[in-house]
């Protein structure tokens, strides 16, 4: 890590570099018979700010091309990615790289704790979908597909955990199901019971359920997942 150094530093030196080539090139070119021994101080001198001036340039140009490519990955969802430190250098550039790294690792530490907090959530879920008396049917709705306990795949017969919504809806006698499905789940978006019949693929086992739909919104008021649980109406 740097020392603590002054925010502005290179914007300063930029801005000095550029004006005392300006002044020294007005100067040589302005007064061409200067004397040999005054004018090779002053190309030196201007060889040597052209050379500091264009590496501050570059070091900043690199900069803001590194930062964009950053930004492009995070927006990405990659938070491995960081900027390149450099010990050697007290600038400001050299304090946003770790400023932007910190960031970056605390971004990566949120998405983990995140992504471990959905993880153990997806599990709790299965647990109680898999040990409950209940059928349960989930159903994801970005996926198109519906996750069926084992209660449910006894219930009609079946040894298939998942089946897509195309496969299902697709059945003239599951048009009220559906109904009421897309209902609850896109336009009342609030929880709804119905007796329905509903037919699975594979051996077409017919059922008069009542199906309780329990949409499961985000924070914009989108219906992703749906819990619908089925009891059959037969005794």
């Amino acid at each position: 890590m740097p020392a603590k150094s002054c925010n502005h530093v290179l914007k300063i030196l930029w801005v000095f570099l550029f004006i005392y080539l300006s002044l020294d090139f007005w100067l040589l070119f302005r007064n061409p018979c200067l004397p040999r021994a005054a004018q090779i101080p002053l190309i030196i001198a201007s060889i040597l700010a052209m050379i500091g001036w264009l590496y501050i340039t570059i070091r900043m140009f690199l900069f803001k091309t590194r930062l964009r490519r950053l930004l492009k990955l995070i927006f990405e969802g990659n938070y491995d990615a960081g900027m390149k430190d450099d010990d050697m250098l007290a600038d400001e550039l050299c304090s946003m790289n770790n400023f932007i790294n910190k960031v970056v690792a605390r971004l990566k530490e949120n998405d983990g704790l995140r992504a471990e907090k959905v993880e153990l959530k997806s599990r709790a879920l299965e647990l109680v979908s898999r040990m409950t008396v209940d059928g349960i049917m989930v159903a994801d709705i970005e996926a198109r597909n519906f996750q069926l306990n084992p209660v449910v795949q006894e219930m009609f017969g079946l040894k298939l955990e998942q089946l897509d919504f195309d496969a299902i809806e697709k059945r003239p006698a599951n048009a009220a199901f559906f109904k009421a499905f897309w209902n609850a789940v896109k336009h009342e978006r609030v929880p709804k019971e119905t007796d329905v019949a509903l037919q699975l693929p594979i051996r077409d086992t017919t059922h008069e359920i009542t199906a309780t739909i329990l949409p499961i919104k985000d924070r914009t008021e989108t219906v992703k997942i749906a819990i619908i649980f089925v009891r059959s109406k037969l005794p």
